[in-house]
């Protein structure tokens, strides 16, 4: 987990050192998520809702592209098809630490079209109270969306996020996640 972080801290400065190039910016970043499972063996989930939140930087290159790195905290998961308390379903909760590495293309000064990979490091797991142990620690997914931006410092994000990597060791279950976040670049 050390080594995912210097990686991280490492991104984050060299996007830094190219700020005399273009334009630099950092900011925050929260929102909504829908997460859930897909593969051969995800039927019988259900996409439950969670949150996110975390820090983005966006560097400039010229006025129709960018690059944004973030560092997010998402509680991401599923519904699963065993009966819980009532009849209900137990819910799968995998959080993670992502960093989505975004390329934005601009068509106009405030509308970017975004795309690129997502790495995510899971740091919380438990289905209905119990700790889960036979999922993979490193996910990693394709996300693409767009950014609508209100003025120059608070922005609108849509993505969806198609999980690469399967969530368990063994079978095909992957992750996907549609998030609405609202940021603000200082």
């Amino acid at each position: 987990m050390k080594k995912a972080f210097l990686i991280i801290a490492c991104l984050f400065m060299a996007v830094g050192a190219y700020a005399q190039e273009g334009s630099l910016k950092f900011g925050v970043k929260a929102g909504a998520n829908f997460s859930g499972y897909w593969g051969d063996d995800a039927s019988g989930s259900k996409g439950k809702f969670g949150y996110q939140g975390g820090l983005i930087a966006e560097y400039r290159a010229s006025s129709m592209f960018a690059i944004a790195p973030e560092l997010i905290f998402t509680s991401q998961g599923a519904r699963l098809g065993v009966d819980g308390i009532n009849g209900g379903r137990k819910c799968n909760y995998l959080n993670y630490i992502a960093l989505p590495i975004m390329g934005k293309v601009y068509t106009g000064d405030n509308f970017s079209v975004n795309f690129g990979p997502e790495f995510g490091i899971a740091v919380f797991d438990h289905i209905a109270g119990n700790k889960v142990s036979n999922y993979n620690k490193f996910n990693f997914g394709i996300a693409v969306g767009a950014t609508y931006y209100v003025d120059k410092n608070i922005f609108v994000d849509a993505r969806y996020t198609m999980g690469v990597t399967n969530v368990y060791k063994e079978g095909s279950v992957k992750n996907y996640n549609v998030s609405l976040g609202l940021g603000y670049f200082f």
